[in-house]
């Protein structure tokens, strides 16, 4: 009888333990996934810049960055759990990003010159790329992983280029508002382009003269709104709209697209 409760408990106890080591297992499985899930999110979204160069291109600063930021993440998945795909993947990076480490730095004032696209979908999707951007710089900066100088330069830029793109994003509203003859709307939403972009302050004198001839083409355009609501009349918008679209036939207007080879 002793035999038998000795017996007894003794699985009982190992029931426990089994039931213990399974709980853990799965516990560890579970952390790890977590980690891996969330290492994947910063991998995916330096990824996202790097291959989505037609919408933001990068000057080579930042896909070293986003490359460096990627591999890191990459790293540490494989330490979690390696496989041979992301072994690939990460012998691809290392070579992409010996070959940007290996090319002269882009021009300056790269981002704050840039042209944006007409169409305002694909300037929104410009706007949330370079916002993303800001944040990998920044990230970056604050865990020492780049020149804190070079990096701020950068960052810089892009808040000027973000700044435009709000303002032109604003700008394109306010004429979809006018063309639906919603005149309040249309001159709200110029007004706030308008503020935007006489914001932006920079010391280099190419940047400047270049915000200033972008602040006149938009004058133009907030003219042309004024003058259909102070004329209550729509045909003077029609009129205004043709004569802007031969002006802009003949410069470099606010939303020319502009292809770049990187």
């Amino acid at each position: 009888m002793f035999l038998i409760s000795i017996i007894v408990f003794s699985l009982f106890m190992l029931g426990i333990f089994v039931d213990y080591v399974t709980t853990k297992r799965e516990k560890n499985q579970v952390d790890k996934n977590k980690k891996i899930v969330k290492l994947q999110s910063v991998f995916f979204k330096g990824q996202h810049l790097l291959n989505g160069r037609l919408c933001l291109p990068l000057t080579v600063l930042s896909s070293v960055v986003c490359l460096q930021r990627t591999l890191a993440a990459l790293n540490a998945i494989i330490r979690l759990e390696s496989t041979v795909h992301r072994i690939e993947v990460k012998a691809d990076l290392d070579k992409k990003l010996a070959n940007f480490n290996s090319l002269p730095a882009t021009q300056a004032h790269f981002y704050a010159l840039l042209a944006l696209p007409q169409n305002l979908k694909e300037q929104v999707k410009m706007l949330k790329s370079s916002t993303l951007l800001v944040m990998i710089l920044k990230v970056e900066q604050s865990n020492g992983y780049v020149s804190i100088d070079s990096n701020q330069a950068e960052v810089d830029q892009l808040d000027i280029l973000n700044t435009r793109l709000r303002s032109s994003i604003y700008g394109l509203q306010a004429m979809e508002m006018l063309e639906k003859k919603s005149y309040g709307k249309s001159k709200a939403l110029s007004d706030k382009a308008m503020a935007l972009l006489v914001g932006i302050k920079c010391d280099n004198e190419e940047v400047t003269q270049f915000v200033d001839e972008q602040v006149a083409e938009l004058q133009l355009i907030n003219d042309g709104i004024t003058g259909v609501i102070d004329e209550k009349n729509h045909t003077f918008y029609d009129k205004f709209k043709d004569e802007a679209r031969l002006q802009d036939g003949s410069n470099d207007g606010l939303h020319r697209a502009v292809n770049y080879d990187m």
